[in-house]
């Protein structure tokens, strides 16, 4: 006797229109007339902070000026007229903002740490030094933590900052700023950056102790690393081959370090990445194409594919993008976001 299973039609036309849903497009809405080189930090208790840098194309002193999402205004931080090529990071301690502009090397009184409290305050400086990147560590010697290479020797460093100034050498040698910081479970840490020779390199820190820096990727100069870790601890960096300019990707979830070509193949399709894990840990990529048009792109990873689309044209009200690169964060919500600066010099902001 053969059984048939009656299914409510209503059943069968939601189930076919789940299945017919296309993602949700993305959209852009400007939040400042004049931004660029912005990063993004969210907030636990929803929303976002940014920093960015204002007035490029200004023959006035550049000003670092900080954005929180919702507000009508900025407010301005600092200015110096070697802002141009700061690239600002930003991040979050539970209480307060805390901001440090890279490539602010020959700033007089070196690179400058800022807090805002009721207003925005200098707390100290790191003469002779290209800073690379700022995050909150509540495990660590001290909350703020931060990275840059010293102007003297090229030298790494790792810094802490809880009301005194510490820090500590990691690698003989890293090219400028382009650094990445990350921190993941049990204290561990992990800094990506492109050693003397521009290859991609890492050093992390375990049970509270820096081990030796690795190359990564010895086949390749790269650029613009950006590191997170996997719940489990897991390292992941999203990076640009320095010579194709085509986006890569570097694992170590089967112990040892595995790189592979994700996006491109020669056609200059993977700049100044920021890489982050969805509320389902799931890797996302935000990305600037330099050809065509330095559109901005998205690469999402589930399970073991990854798929690649451009999200933001000129076609779609959103000007290419350029100024620092991207900057993804997922909000409380669990929504993503995107902070990025356009050809217009306005900062713009887009959500999915």
């Amino acid at each position: 006797m053969v059984r048939r299973l009656l299914i409510p039609t209503t059943l069968v036309l939601g189930l076919l229109a789940t299945a017919a849903r296309p993602a949700l497009a993305w959209s852009s809405t400007i939040l400042e007339a004049a931004g660029l080189a912005p990063d993004a930090v969210a907030l636990p208790a929803g929303g976002a902070d940014i920093v960015f840098v204002k007035d490029l194309a200004s023959p006035s002193p550049d000003a670092l000026r900080f954005k929180a999402t919702g507000t009508s205004s900025s407010e301005l931080i600092d200015s110096a007229v070697l802002y141009s090529n700061a690239n600002p990071q930003i991040a979050f301690d539970g209480t307060d903002p805390w901001v440090l502009p890279r490539s602010q090397a020959f700033v007089p009184g070196g690179v400058r740490l800022y807090q805002r409290t009721t207003s925005w305050n200098g707390v100290t400086s790191i003469t002779n030094a290209y800073a690379g990147d700022l995050q909150y560590d509540p495990s660590g010697p001290g909350p703020i933590s931060f990275v840059y290479t010293a102007t003297s020797n090229g030298a790494l460093w790792f810094g802490t900052w809880s009301g005194s100034l510490g820090g500590q050498p990691l690698a003989p040698s890293a090219f400028d700023d382009e650094l990445s910081l990350a921190f993941g479970p049990n204290g561990r840490a992990g800094v990506a950056f492109l050693n003397g020779n521009a290859r991609l390199s890492y050093v992390q820190r375990t049970n509270g102790t820096w081990g030796s820096p690795v190359v990564v990727d010895a086949t390749r100069p790269a650029r613009w690393p950006s590191l997170v870790f996997g719940p489990t601890g897991i390292p992941y960096i999203a990076y640009t081959d320095g010579g194709n300019r085509d986006l890569r990707w570097a694992s170590r979830a089967s112990g040892s370090w595995k790189t592979s070509l994700l996006d491109g193949a020669s056609t200059k399709t993977g700049w100044r990445p920021s890489l982050a894990l969805d509320p389902g840990s799931n890797p996302r990529i935000a990305y600037e194409a330099e050809s065509p048009s330095h559109n901005l792109r998205w690469a999402a990873k589930n399970g073991t594919t990854w798929k690649f689309s451009t999200i933001l044209t000129n076609s779609s009200n959103a000007l290419p993008v350029t100024g620092g690169g991207p900057s993804l964060v997922y909000l409380s919500s669990g929504a993503p976001r995107i902070a990025y600066g356009g050809s217009d010099n306005k900062l713009r902001w887009a959500k999915q």
